[in-house]
């Protein structure tokens, strides 16, 4: 797919919205934002473009996110495009990371020279849920003094090991992070260029979410509930009907999608990015 600046026009878009920093969001930088994203997706596209192919066939040969697109009058082509960036810049907000702390000896000799190289010192210890912080000399130098005699210790090779932390922790909150800000940026773009209420934009965003592996339940795309049949859900089946997922029959038990996105995003009411994406424009005097 050529990546034309007609192409990118949806990126445009959403990236003069997301891709600069909140102090500044005057037109030029949001354009520049937009130039920076655009650099950044074009170096990306090929990538993505493999990693997204199966996806790819889905999105183009689906009966109903084809007729949901032709129903919103949008560009089949632009808006694939826009799913990819979006995808892409939301895992490049929240991936695993790692830190390094200081070596046990090297935070000794940063502790010492910070304490004799500064008159204003305090000696913190902090936990999740509380903070205690001392100012006292005597603890202060009586810290100083264990320093110095822990570093001294001759042949303690674990006093030189580094201990290494998994910024993400919560893996199941961090995905949510990742579901409302795709729903945010995809509503952006959705609400300023469609007009129509129905098809409804979360169902439709929930089958995107499917697409981009956010979610993984195939009723997103199908808007099903894959009840099995039994003898004993024969009502059901009169009520409801049946549907055929991945070749096996399921009672076709509708599944309100949209409803769903948005009772799973609504309890998260922070969407802090873990990481940096390389799609944020930093300003060179930043």
């Amino acid at each position: 797919m050529e990546l034309s600046e007609e192409n990118l026009e949806y990126i445009t878009f959403v990236a003069k919205e997301y891709c600069h920093l909140p102090e500044f969001n005057d037109e030029y930088s949001r354009l520049n934002a937009s130039i920076h994203a655009k650099s950044i997706f074009k170096a990306r596209y090929e990538t993505l473009n493999d990693t997204f192919q199966k996806a790819y066939q889905e999105y183009s040969q689906n009966e109903k996110i084809k007729s949901t697109i032709n129903i919103y009058q949008l560009d089949s082509n632009k808006l694939w495009l826009l799913f990819l960036f979006i995808t892409d810049f939301t895992e490049s907000c929240f991936y695993e990371n790692t830190i390094e702390e200081f070596s046990i000896t090297d935070f000794c000799k940063e502790c010492i020279s910070l304490i004799e190289n500064s008159n204003d010192i305090n000696i913190t210890v902090t936990s999740p849920d509380k903070k205690i912080s001392l100012k006292n000399p005597v603890l202060i130098k009586t810290f100083k003094d264990f320093c110095e005699i822990l570093i001294q210790q001759p042949n303690n090779d674990l006093l030189n090991n580094r201990f290494y932390q998994t910024i993400i922790d919560e893996k199941n909150k961090h995905e949510i992070k990742k579901i409302k800000l795709f729903v945010k940026m995809f509503r952006y773009f959705l609400d300023h260029h469609v007009k129509v209420r129905k098809p409804g934009k979360m169902i439709f965003i929930g089958k995107l979410l499917y697409l981009g592996n956010f979610v993984t339940e195939e009723s997103y795309l199908t808007e099903y509930n894959p009840i099995p049949i039994t003898t004993q859900n024969e009502r059901t089946i009169k009520l409801h009907g049946t549907v055929f997922i991945n070749g096996k029959e399921y009672i076709k038990d509708h599944d309100d999608i949209g409803k769903r996105i948005a009772n799973n995003i609504k309890k998260c009411t922070d969407i802090t990015p873990t990481s940096i994406s390389n799609y944020i424009d930093y300003p060179l005097d930043f």
